[in-house]
């Protein structure tokens, strides 16, 4: 496009005069009216600017700030490992108590049950003996009283 499309401006760049009013914006004569809203609007963006700058974060604000979590969150970290190893050395403790505890019952049970395999034992050989005896014993008797 170039500049002879623009019938106000001239090839230097300069304006040719007066703007033609054409009644449709910019050009419908309410100009001054449309610079006073905007001089209001441009107050009040200088307003809501100043509130950001005296409410809002400096790099140096971020910076003090990214430097507190840091040392907050390796505090954090340093306490979590230390309960952590803390909870760690409990569990291991409870364990080997509870594995001793436990030891200590399975060895009350196997005693107690190979002295009941014992008596098992005892009592069937008992009773084979008993019944190998009275096998032999029983016979002679009888032919005693059949006599």
């Amino acid at each position: 496009m170039s500049v002879s499309n623009f019938p106000d401006a001239e090839p230097g760049g300069a304006a040719q005069g007066k703007v033609a009013g054409g009644g449709e914006p910019p050009n419908d004569g309410g100009l001054e009216d449309r610079v006073a809203k905007l001089e209001v609007d441009i107050a009040a963006i200088k307003i809501d600017v100043a509130v950001i700058k005296a409410n809002g974060a400096t790099k140096a604000d971020i910076a003090q700030l990214r430097s507190e979590l840091g040392i907050g969150i390796a505090q954090v970290r340093s306490e979590l490992n230390t309960g952590i190893a803390q909870m760690r050395s409990e569990i291991n403790t409870g364990i080997a108590q509870m594995r001793s505890e436990l030891d200590a019952k399975i060895a009350e049970l196997r005693s107690e049950f190979k002295a009941n395999i014992a008596e098992a034992k005892n009592s069937i050989i008992m009773w084979v003996v008993s019944a190998v005896f009275l096998a032999q014993l029983l016979p002679a008797v009888l032919k005693m009283f059949d006599k």
